[in-house]
């Protein structure tokens, strides 16, 4: 009698053990499944937020560069800029000029 006790009560104590394994293991999904749902919102938003402002600053410090060097080509009449003074060393086959007073732009 005693060994069928002894077996009825470790049976019934793997019982209440696989019972706390399922609930630690239920626990544990909810647990990793909250930390899958924090990493998709971290990649699908947060992420793409992040690229997304850092494109947006590149796009503004790009168009300054932009507009500083098309002010410094062009200068204020195209006889005073970095276009004037590479045609001026380098000259042109079509609007070969001694002086850059003589030299004006083609209008077409």
């Amino acid at each position: 009698v005693s060994d069928r006790v002894s077996r009825l009560w470790l049976h019934r104590a793997f019982d209440v053990f696989r019972l706390a394994e399922g609930a630690a293991r239920s626990e544990a999904i909810s647990f990793i499944s909250h930390i899958d749902r924090v990493k998709q919102l971290f990649w699908r938003a947060v992420v793409p937020f992040f690229f997304y402002r850092l494109e947006a600053r590149y796009a503004r410090w790009r168009s300054a560069q932009k507009a500083t060097y098309d002010r410094a080509w062009s200068g204020s009449d195209w006889k005073d800029g970095g276009y004037a003074t590479m045609m001026e060393r380098h000259g042109t086959f079509w609007n070969k000029v001694e002086t850059r007073e003589e030299w004006s732009i083609n209008k077409h």
